[in-house]
């Protein structure tokens, strides 16, 4: 459970940091 907890963690950090990415390409 912990080892797909800290997979699901940096999942999302990714997913935020490609977001971030994308936005501040549009801009």
């Amino acid at each position: 459970m912990r080892m797909l907890n800290t997979y699901n963690s940096y999942g999302l950090i990714v997913h935020y940091g490609l977001t971030k990415f994308l936005l501040l390409d549009l801009f």
